[in-house]
Order: C-alpha cells, then sequence, then structure tokens
C-alpha cells in the first residue's frame, strides 16, 4: 500500500490550489479504508475458494440434482411452457 505523503514535499510539488488538511482529514482517511476493504475481500475470496477445493465431497449431490425436475421444466428438462 502506498503511503501518505508528508505535508512538506506535498507542498513543494503539488499547486497550492490542492489543500492538504482537507486531504489528510478527508480523502486519505478513506482511500485507506477501501484499500483495507478491498484487500480483506481478495484474501477472504481466496481462503473460501481454498476451502472449497480441499473439501472431499461436494456442496450438493449431483445425482439429485439430476433426478429432480427444475421449477419451470418438465420432467425430462425441457422447458414447459404451461
Amino acid at each position: 500500500m502506498l503511503e501518505q505523503p508528508h505535508p512538506g514535499p506535498f507542498t513543494r510539488v503539488f499547486p497550492a490550489e490542492l489543500d492538504y488538511a482537507e486531504l489528510d482529514a478527508v480523502y486519505y482517511p478513506r482511500a485507506r479504508r477501501r484499500l483495507v476493504d478491498a484487500t480483506a475481500r481478495r484474501q477472504f475470496t481466496a481462503t473460501v475458494a481454498k476451502i472449497a477445493a480441499l473439501s472431499p465431497t461436494p456442496r450438493c449431490s449431483t445425482r439429485s440434482a439430476r433426478t429432480r425436475p427444475t421449477p419451470g421444466r418438465g420432467a425430462n428438462g425441457q422447458f414447459d411452457p404451461r
């Protein structure tokens, strides 16, 4: 993650119209929260995928999924307009 610049170098590099105090109080914390949230979400998703890959049995039996008719479909799996 990128670090927030210090006020001294910031004022030397950026135009005076950019207010460091406002960026420091509002925008830098907001960006930091979003980056942390995105990283946590990515790590959570990766962990769930690893757990699912290690699971010895599927969550849903493929046999029961094939034999049960889906709502809106006939017994043979074809669309039933009725």
